[in-house]
């Protein structure tokens, strides 16, 4: 989850203000860059890459350690990973499904994936 106080240090280490910031990082409002920094607002994952571009960090860099539910970033990336392990062992049928392509319907019962495909477009 994003940061606001690593948000702070990486600005204030910027020496640039929240107008300028968001000059650099082409965001319209500095108000924009004031609600990020004071955790009334999240910035999407897009503006999260903008920012860690500008400055010279990754996205992790600007998140906290620990989610909500106090797992780690790290434990999250191994959650991630098993997913998509998880769904590039799928049938492509189920696939399809797990893409919205297909109903779960669909996908449980045809029992060729081409027709699910083909029924599909």
């Amino acid at each position: 989850m994003f940061s606001p106080e690593r948000l702070r240090v990486a600005q204030a280490k910027s020496g640039l203000g929240n107008k300028e910031l968001a000059a650099e990082v082409g965001i319209k409002s500095e108000t924009t860059i004031s609600q990020w920094r004071h955790g009334r607002k999240r910035p999407s994952l897009e503006k999260q890459y903008k920012l860690a571009n500008f400055f010279g960090v990754q996205v992790k860099d600007l998140q906290e350690d620990e989610t909500d539910d106090g797992r780690t970033a790290a434990e999250l990336d191994e959650m991630e990973t098993e997913i998509i392990r998880i769904v590039r062992a799928l049938p492509p049928r189920w696939k399809l499904w797990v893409h919205g392509q297909v109903s779960k319907a669909e996908a449980s019962s045809s029992s060729d994936p081409a027709e699910v495909g083909e029924s599909s477009q």
